[in-house]
């Protein structure tokens, strides 16, 4: 047993904060980012020991910060074959290079209107080296809000739903649920990267995990 560990199997919600130190909201806020999953039991909410145990050593864990540079600025149009066939134009578009390490990659972001379930959507795509690794949708109120989603996703490219544990890679994220920004989408229930179109930097760093990820499955 961790050193973290509390002894009961099954722990209530005022337990879990009283054992963190922690008032309700903030426990809450771990629950609704999938870092805590919960046990629901009719309308009552309780907490398994084992995955309290998970939360406390994935919490503890020094991943270092994801270190690059970049620079964003205005692109010509570009347009992209994917391994179907299709050819899509991308524009507006941006263009520039990531310093990760020592390595110099580079990035393009390209957006364009799709058809999807509920409605035309705007979408942006990351591409890095010349491969797409990220993709964004635009919420229910974007025309006012700007703001876009992209699912969050393990290193086997698997969806995580609310009720899971993230990826520690995605820490430094702003993660909501996906349904909260595109309501009318019936296939995706999981968590979400939110950013505004125009940030250019969180949609970088996703592009990053996304292939850094991708370079360990190969």
């Amino acid at each position: 047993m961790s050193k973290n560990s509390v002894e009961p199997e099954v722990l209530m919600i005022d337990e879990v904060c009283s054992f963190l130190r922690v008032d309700e909201e903030t426990l809450r806020q771990e629950i609704a980012s999938g870092r805590l999953r919960v046990l629901k039991v009719g309308d009552a909410e309780r907490v398994l020991r084992r995955d309290l145990e998970r939360f406390l050593e994935s919490s503890s864990i020094a991943t270092p910060a994801l270190s690059f540079t970049t620079s964003v600025r205005p692109s010509q149009p570009f347009t992209y074959k994917w391994p179907n066939g299709h050819v899509h134009q991308y524009d507006p578009a941006f263009g520039g290079e990531v310093r990760l390490q020592e390595r110099v990659l580079q990035l393009q972001i390209g957006f364009r209107q799709r058809r999807t379930p509920g409605k035309e959507r705007m979408k942006a795509y990351v591409f890095i080296d010349g491969y797409p690794r990220a993709e964004f949708v635009a919420s229910d109120d974007y025309t006012t809000s700007g703001l876009m989603v992209s699912l969050v996703k393990t290193r086997e490219a698997r969806q995580v739903r609310p009720n899971e544990a993230v990826p520690p890679e995605y820490g430094a994220f702003r993660l909501e649920p996906y349904k909260s920004y595109v309501g009318m989408h019936p296939v995706f229930s999981g968590l979400a990267v939110v950013c505004h179109k125009d940030d250019f930097q969180t949609m970088t760093k996703l592009g990053i995990v996304r292939m850094q990820f991708a370079q360990e499955r190969s």
